[in-house]
């Protein structure tokens, strides 16, 4: 194996963009980037710009036009994203939690990251409880092309036909997220 490889901590000049960089994990992350000689990015809706840190950009990751607005700020390569700004949902309405905890991630990865990231390259996402409650709230979930519709009885319905949907989170939070980033 190589030495590059053995070093995992070595973000020497790594290029490296952090949300919720202003609080909890997203923050520590900032730290130990900038102690490990990384260039590191804060992309947060609260400002947070410690010693060492390249730069702070105030982002709202619950609408699309300041995340666009946070990637024309950034470097074009980006070596390694921390996706960690997450809300609880204690403060916040459900909608704007999944869409800040998953929708946000989707859309940077999907416009953004797969075009800016060699091979190599590294993502993780840490989020927080986006998708608590999920099955009450798919009933409140619009579409517009008749493609999601969950009933009371834990069934998805696409174009009249019954699948079993419950055990399948993650494919109803990926349809919800293309209907939030299109609509």
């Amino acid at each position: 194996m190589s030495e590059e490889r053995n070093n995992l901590m070595d973000y020497t000049d790594k290029v490296c963009v952090v949300t919720g960089s202003a609080s909890g994990i997203g923050r520590a992350v900032c730290e130990l980037l900038i102690a490990q000689g990384a260039v590191v990015y804060g992309l947060d809706c609260n400002e947070y710009l410690p010693h060492g840190m390249a730069q702070f950009i105030h982002t709202d990751l619950s609408d699309k036009a300041s995340i666009d607005h946070a990637f024309t700020l950034l470097p074009e390569h980006i070596h390694c994203f921390f996706g960690v700004a997450g809300l609880s949902g204690a403060k916040t309405d459900w909608w704007t939690t999944f869409t800040v905890n998953f929708s946000a991630n989707k859309y940077i990865t999907e416009t953004y990251l797969e075009k800016r990231m060699k091979e190599g390259d590294a993502i993780a996402y840490v989020t927080s409880t986006g998708g608590l409650l999920w099955e009450k709230m798919a009933e409140r979930i619009p579409c517009r092309n008749g493609l999601l519709h969950l009933g009371r009885d834990g069934r998805f319905y696409e174009k009249g036909r019954a699948q079993k949907w419950r055990g399948h989170h993650g494919l109803f939070a990926f349809q919800a997220g293309d209907e939030l980033l299109h609509q």
